[in-house]
């Protein structure tokens, strides 16, 4: 029987996976109410994230349900879709916002740089915050633009989404912070739900 925290982990997941893909459906519901193209790139981003997050769920719950946590092939399997779903989704994201600050020459030079670190795990969280970091940066300088509540609130999940690859980082200094990646990374979702919800159904 896996430990209860590992369960609820799982669970927080799985949430975050559900809500990632209803943000994805909810961008391309947005874009048909306010036809703001980036809400294309959040809509393919974040149906690819949701889809990687989802896969690694389904076979965490085969290994637990089934009890075959040796079969560590299946887990390394899912665990690679989602990372690389992951940086598919991000990225998309930050092209998206490649006429706007840095370009897309920028972003790869930054990439190059980052694929320089050793360790898989702490390369993964790092190039994650750096489009995430991106990201944000020009959702602020939209905010300062617009002042909109809806661009307040994306920009919020975002950068809760950003603290949550934080987690992992600051874990190699205090280990049970690693635990709050899920449920943070699920708050930060959740915002952009209720934001894109918000303005899909406008009428």
């Amino acid at each position: 029987m896996a430990p209860t925290w590992a369960l609820l982990d799982v669970c927080m997941e799985a949430a975050s996976a559900l809500v990632g893909l209803l943000v994805g459906i909810y961008a391309l519901k947005a874009y048909r109410t306010v036809r703001e193209r980036s809400l294309l790139y959040l809509n393919t981003s974040f149906l690819v994230i949701g889809s990687g997050m989802l896969t690694r769920v389904f076979v965490l719950v085969y290994l637990i349900a089934t009890q075959r946590l040796q079969l560590h092939f299946l887990l390394q399997a899912a665990n690679l879709i989602y990372i690389l779903s992951t940086l598919a989704g991000y990225l998309m994201l930050a092209l998206a916002y490649s006429g706007r600050g840095l370009g897309k020459t920028a972003i790869t030079a930054q990439l190059v740089s980052l694929l320089e670190l050793s360790r898989p795990l702490l390369l993964f969280h790092m190039i994650d915050a750096f489009l995430l970091i991106y990201v944000c940066s020009n959702l602020v300088s939209s905010y300062i633009a617009d002042r909109s509540r809806a661009q307040l609130i994306v920009l919020a999940g975002f950068l809760l989404i950003l603290s949550s690859h934080a987690m992992p980082l600051l874990a190699f200094i205090y280990p049970p912070l690693l635990f709050l990646e899920a449920a943070i990374r699920l708050a930060g979702f959740l915002s952009l739900f209720v934001a894109l919800a918000t303005v899909a159904l406008r009428r």
